[in-house]
């Protein structure tokens, strides 16, 4: 019996409280009646003169042709307070961006108050990419976003879209689909079909040598053919929940809008095949990853019956060494798989993952197996709307419908981080679940499944970078500033780049070697110039510093009013 996973739950999701709070001051002062400052044109900024929302970051406009010119404007700014923690740079004609930090915002509004006819400015509001396809029956997956359609509860779901913010797939990533074929001609499905990089078609040549002549698009088990085509349906929708294209304005987007399924055909049209079939299936998954390098990390197995296989047990530990994913559909006979075991889903190697079914309230389906410690996590499996062959949709329930759920969340993970492991894909999946009552007791998680979450927990925190001075160099004068960066995983890279005023030359030369920045002035230009120091770690998480370098030159002739 597989030994219980400790798992590490997550009960809220992964929200940005600041847009949150900023999102909820806009509705809240959007009906002000009487603004506390004319010039004050948002409600945002009358929510930081109430002292109900701060900020460190703000946008300033310079308003019409008054006298000062853009540089003398943002040194106006970044001089106010005595230059104690105010900093501006130009982010284009008349516009800047201020950072205060550590200055408490009541000294901005007292600022915005004295320079109300020279100057607009408001709080400089975090926004969050979303992406969302244009996919028209995209709101059928309450699967992948569930905000209460059809009577379901709101964020009974995988947080699809939070996801899709952090990557969308991988044509790179190998999924096999292992059941009674896929519909590869299906215009949603077709161009996340896998092609075999080492075959020429219809030349009936095993030209890559791997035993399968002519396996183009996978193989049919069942009848021992080159053309894995779905006569059943079933496969072509568990495809269709895994990897159906995404933002191509047709139907649906699976969890991963692009990535390359393997069909591996080895049920009839009527859904019955045989162990010896599946067993095969699975080896060629695994032969083409060890043997041909593909890059396959999950098979989806939403298929049941047979009892034990000790044959089809070693070819799951195979997959296994070879750091293939087994993910398996928990059994629809509503048992309790702890004490009446089944198989697939009940084999131990450490590459199984089992999953049982939920419904959109986030209840555990009255069809769905379960156990405490066979079965591990649960995800959307009643009314799932999906792919079906001949360019049709449809609804299925089943825990054949909750597995490629998880297998589609296998195949992001890899996207996000190429050559991941099954320990680190195991605990990201399961460590990062959403809390759900009804499988509380009934799984090893007590929780379903985040995609969101778990990309989350592999990527890691981003690096930082200790606050930067600013400085003041005469001319012909070369200073070093030290750039501190910190990374948790101790490595990280570091890159620069300047912005100055439109029309002007930075009046130095900037070069970083390791982590130091060397800064030589001029000796014929003055003025102000910005340099942003972006540390990046190896899992492209960045952090940004910024501070401003302004060099004077005393023989310089400038009768300019700024």
């Amino acid at each position: 019996m597989r030994k219980l996973r400790k798992a590490r739950t997550r009960s809220e999701k992964n929200r940005s409280d600041s847009l949150i709070a900023a999102e909820l001051l806009e509705r809240r002062y959007a009906l002000t009646a009487t603004p506390l400052l004319d010039q004050f044109t948002s409600a945002a900024m009358e929510a930081v003169a109430r002292g109900e929302l701060t900020s460190e970051r703000w946008i300033v406009h310079k308003l019409g042709n008054n006298e000062f010119s853009s540089e003398g404007s943002c040194q106006r700014l970044t001089n106010f307070g005595g230059n104690a923690g105010w900093h501006a740079d130009p982010i284009g004609t008349s516009f800047f961006r201020l950072q205060t930090s550590g200055i408490d915002s009541s000294h901005v509004v007292d600022w915005a108050r004295n320079n109300h006819e020279h100057f607009l400015i408001e709080p400089d509001l975090p926004i969050q990419v979303q992406k969302t396809p244009n996919d028209p029956s995209l709101w059928r997956l309450y699967g992948l976003n569930n905000y209460g359609q059809s009577g379901g509860t709101t964020d009974a779901d995988l947080d699809a879209p939070e996801a899709w913010d952090i990557t969308t797939g991988s044509r790179d990533v190998v999924i096999g689909v292992i059941d009674s074929g896929v519909d590869i001609n299906h215009p949603d499905l077709a161009a996340n079909i896998w092609v075999n990089p080492g075959e020429t078609p219809n030349n009936g040549i095993d030209d890559d040598g791997n035993g399968f002549i002519d396996d183009v698009n996978g193989w049919d088990f069942y009848d021992n053919d080159n053309t894995p085509n779905d006569g059943n349906g079933h496969g072509t929708h568990v495809a269709g929940t895994i990897g159906a294209v995404g933002n191509n304005n047709s139907g649906i987007a699976g969890v991963n809008w692009e990535v390359s399924i393997l069909p591996l055909r080895f049920l009839g049209d009527d859904g019955s095949g045989w162990t010896s079939d599946a067993v095969a299936a699975v080896n060629y998954a695994t032969m083409l990853k060890r043997d041909f390098g593909a890059n396959v990390p999950a098979t989806n197995n939403s298929w049941g019956g047979g009892g034990y296989s000790r044959t089809l047990d070693r070819a799951i530990e195979s997959a296994n060494d070879q750091g293939i994913m087994f993910v398996a559909a928990a059994g629809n006979q509503g048992s309790n798989n702890d004490t009446n075991p089944s198989y697939p889903t009940n084999y131990d190697a450490p590459n199984v993952i089992s999953v049982a079914a939920l419904n959109r309230n986030d209840n555990l389906a009255s069809f769905s197996n379960y156990g405490t410690t066979t079965v591990d996590v649960g995800a959307p499996g009643v009314s799932i709307y999906s792919t079906l062959p001949g360019n049709s949709y449809g609804s299925f329930s089943g825990t054949s419908m909750a597995a490629p759920h998880v297998t589609g969340i296998v195949g992001l993970l890899n996207a996000a981080k190429p050559g991941i492991s099954i320990t680190e894909v195991t605990n990201a999946i399961l460590g990062t679940v959403d809390t759900v009552q009804s499988l509380q007791g009934k799984t090893v998680s007590g929780g379903r499944v985040n995609a969101a979450a778990a990309l989350t927990s592999i990527l890691g925190e981003s690096p930082t970078i200790d606050p930067l001075n600013d400085l003041i160099m005469d001319s012909d004068q070369t200073k070093t500033v030290p750039v501190l960066a910190n990374d948790a995983d101790g490595d990280v890279r570091l890159e620069f780049s300047l912005s100055v005023f439109s029309g002007k030359t930075a009046p130095a030369t900037v070069s970083l070697t390791g982590s130091t920045l060397t800064i030589t002035a001029s000796n014929d230009r003055s003025g102000l110039f910005t340099i942003e120091v972006t540390a990046r770690d190896t899992d492209s998480n960045t952090a940004t510093e910024s501070f401003q370098v302004e060099v004077l030159n005393e023989l310089e002739s400038n009768g300019s009013v700024i």
